[in-house]
């Protein structure tokens, strides 16, 4: 069944003793919304506050070269955060069907979540 709200109450209400089963379509769609896109949210936005924290280091009286080293992490860490902010189709399609470019960050986001469930408790 559709995991719609409305179709649990009208069964609910209609057929009390049905047993409400949802299909794998409905299932992994629900967890691509809900899990997966918060934890890739939240893996960008901690890029782009890195980037911002590392822009604010630089001030007038720092050296070129730690200048130059500086801007260089800060444009790695724009560069994660704009991948990851387009990676959400990619999740969305099946892993057959990406193109060439695709795979590269399907198989980021899968590093991302595997150092994530080794991290949490």
């Amino acid at each position: 069944m559709d995991m719609n709200a409305s179709y649990n109450k009208l069964v609910t209400k209609h057929l009390p003793k049905a047993q409400i089963v949802y299909d794998r379509f409905h299932m992994q769609s629900q967890f691509g919304r809900d899990v997966l896109g918060v934890i890739r949210l939240d893996e960008a936005r901690r890029h782009k506050a890195k980037e911002k924290e590392i822009l604010a280091d630089i001030s007038d009286d720092t050296d070129k070269e730690t200048m130059k080293s500086l801007k260089q992490e800060a444009k790695a860490e724009k560069q994660e955060y704009s991948q990851l902010k387009k990676l959400r189709w990619s999740l969305l399609i099946n892993s057959d069907k990406l193109s060439d470019s695709k795979p590269s960050n399907y198989n980021l986001f899968c590093k991302i979540i595997t150092t994530l469930l080794f991290v949490m408790p």
